[in-house]
């Protein structure tokens, strides 16, 4: 799993399995962005991103923007909330970028924070995955409007 420090009492780890789905769709090669749905749990002092959703044939996309489609993403969410009792919740977004370094853009900044202030949840943030070549940008927003990036913590030992 990668971690990060999300603050002083919390962290958030990404599987294996979600690392996956971004791994296939980090290459040099691909003619247009892709993207999906972040589902996971949320915890008293971690939160575990296990599923990220790949591209639909229904999600609309180019060499410079990607949009998802609500439907069929909602349809992830609402199975994976239903097979886990209520657990395993819509945590956020992940999109790839055609660059090296990965940097949202201002419409992935509106994107995730309009998500934020319209969705009906009980958590009061979102993360915004955004997959670059070699370096990927992990962030998250906030009900005050700020979206800020998180550093990935180095794990030493057997972890």
């Amino acid at each position: 799993m990668t971690t990060y420090r999300v603050n002083r009492t919390c962290t958030l780890r990404i599987a294996e399995e979600a690392m996956r789905v971004f791994d296939a769709y980090r290459s040099k090669r691909r003619k247009t962005e892709a993207g999906g749905v972040l589902l996971g749990r949320v915890y008293e002092s971690e939160i575990v991103i296990e599923v990220a959703t790949p591209p639909s044939a229904a999600d609309r996309a180019g060499a410079f923007f990607f949009d998802r489609s609500t439907r069929v993403s909602q349809e992830h969410v609402n199975q994976a909330w239903s097979a886990s009792g209520g657990e395993q919740i819509y945590l956020g977004e992940w999109h790839s970028h055609p660059a090296e370094v990965a940097e949202p853009s201002g419409r992935d900044r509106a994107m995730i924070l309009n998500n934020l202030r319209d969705a009906k949840m009980e958590i009061d943030f979102l993360f915004l995955i955004v997959i670059g070549w070699m370096v990927d940008w992990v962030g998250i927003g906030g009900k005050r409007g700020s979206l800020r990036q998180l550093l990935p913590i180095r794990i030493t030992g057997n972890e």
